[in-house]
């Protein structure tokens, strides 16, 4: 039988930025940590046969073999390092070799056939040489040995290699439902990473509150857009914006006037940002979403964005955590589904739209069951389009909003993250999911798998709004063309649900 062999050829470049990997320089994935060991070596030696080369110079009566020896040392050391960074393994019909540093935990049996194949299983763990989580492929085998795969570490068209050779040789019994999904779970991570880095690295994370950019504040009685409105009083402040009660002199109402400073931005970048801006508010007016105060109006004047939107004084759902301690599950429960139908209504129009602002600081929460969001997230999401700056409260933002590309799963994944701070009374870890069961161990299984979704990095493992509504009890609008899932359960719906 012939054999065509699909070498894994770790040293191939797939270049993946990781901050906090080794002295912060960009590094490719590898399978082995220990190359890396052997590089930052190599400096070193290389310094000490600079030495050497001098004292052969300066002292030629030396003993020129001691010295003879000194000098292989770095040439030991480069050929290590290429021997490391070339490590592959071997793919045919027959079986799967390993490279010789897999030795100790396949028992010195560096080649394995598919039959010897006991399980094969693609999970999440932690990448001891980088800071990130990744995906784990652990190859277990009958006559012994086992051996844990970093993914990440290797290149897409090897690992595609890879997967081919277990889902075409392997026992379909060995393998776990996750192999078949190895190359897109890979592609997800390191687009993740990426995601991570991203925010990070190019874009400024600022304070708790994301920061403040905008630090010339109005002050009560200050006259704005001409003198159409007066400041009444000062709201919040974060990010590039800051929001004030006015008085509208015009109309005789109260309004909320929330600025955005446009001054962090080039003047090219400004002027197709503004055009952007005034688009796309067209599409926000007078919606009148259930759950959401209505936006009035927009306005541009000089290097500032403006949206008025209707006033709510009432305290946010964090003021009322904080002060009161965190909601039971059946309040979290009432909060989503009135959260999930606004989100509903917002991507059920034509075009769909996303809400953007779902935060527990831009979330008003009373015991009465009165939910309202106070803010729409596409002015931060343009802005951040256009500039370095992360505008957006990122423990709340899912990882494609926080890169620019926000989708409407996006929306599913800020409720998801109000529901975890909610029921725990903690931020959830950017990037890091979040298993509320960890916190608060009396929710229900139903609830913290539930959450555990909306928190997914892949956009299409939180499924629609319309999914959200029913598994939290709720009614779809009439004529609503979202498929929904055969086995979904209801939440609140169920025993155990704690009261207190």
């Amino acid at each position: 039988m012939s054999e065509e062999v699909l070498n894994l050829n770790v040293s191939k470049k797939k270049i993946v930025r990781y901050p906090f990997f080794l002295n912060q320089q960009e590094n490719p994935h590898r399978l082995f940590a220990l190359a890396d060991v052997v590089s930052s070596v190599i400096s070193f030696v290389f310094i000490m046969l600079v030495f050497e080369f001098f004292a052969i110079m300066v002292l030629p009566g030396s003993d020129k073999f001691l010295i003879t020896v000194f000098c292989i040392i770095p040439v030991i050391g480069i050929v290590s390092r290429m021997l490391l960074r070339s490590a592959r393994l071997g793919i045919s019909d027959t079986g799967i070799s390993f490279p010789i540093l897999f030795a100790p935990w396949l028992n010195g049996r560096l080649t394995r056939s598919w039959s010897d194949l006991e399980s094969a299983d693609l999970h999440m763990g932690h990448d001891s040489s980088n800071y990130i989580g990744g995906n784990v492929l652990t190859l277990a085998f009958k006559s012994g040995g086992r051996v844990d795969l970093q993914t990440t570490r290797i290149p897409r068209e090897d690992l595609r290699c890879l997967a081919d050779g277990l889902l075409t040789w392997a026992n379909a019994e060995s393998l776990t439902p996750a192999v078949s999904e190895l190359v897109a779970r890979n592609d997800f991570e390191i687009a993740d990473s990426q995601f991570f880095v991203f925010a990070k690295k190019h874009r400024s994370i600022l304070s708790k509150d994301f920061g403040l950019v905008n630090n010339r504040l109005h002050e009560k009685g200050a006259s704005l857009l001409d003198g159409a409105y007066i400041v009444e009083k000062g709201l919040a402040a974060g990010g590039n914006r800051s929001s004030y009660l006015v008085a509208d002199i015009g109309q005789g109402r109260n309004l909320k006037l929330t600025e955005y400073d446009l001054s962090i931005l080039d003047p090219l970048k400004r002027d197709r940002c503004v055009e952007e801006l005034i688009s796309i508010s067209k599409s926000y007016k007078d919606l009148q979403l259930p759950h959401v105060l209505n936006l009035v109006d927009y306005r541009v004047h000089e290097e500032k964005f403006y949206v008025l939107m209707e006033p709510c004084l009432d305290q946010t759902l964090r003021s009322f955590v904080l002060k009161h301690g965190n909601l039971n599950e059946k309040q979290v429960t009432s909060l989503a589904l009135k959260l999930a139908e606004a989100v509903q209504a917002v991507h059920s129009l034509d075009p769909s739209l996303i809400l953007g602002g779902i935060r527990p600081d831009a979330i008003v929460w009373k015991k009465n069951g009165t939910v309202l969001l106070t803010e729409f997230g596409f002015a931060n999401d343009l802005i951040m389009k256009y500039s370095d700056a992360l505008l957006i409260d990122a423990p709340y933002a899912a990882p494609e909003r926080i890169a620019g590309v926000a989708v409407p799963a996006s929306d599913l994944y800020s409720i998801g993250a109000t529901m975890y701070f909610a029921i725990t009374k903690m931020d959830p870890e950017c990037y890091a999911g979040a298993v509320v069961s960890a916190v608060r161990s009396k929710v229900s299984l139903s609830f913290s798998q539930l959450i555990d979704r909306l928190l997914s990095f892949d956009p299409e493992q939180r499924g629609s709004a319309a999914e959200l509504v029913h598994d939290l009890g709720g009614f779809l609008p009439k004529g609503s063309n979202n498929a929904l899932p055969q086995d979904a359960m209801l939440i609140g719906s169920h025993k155990g649900v704690e009261d207190d």
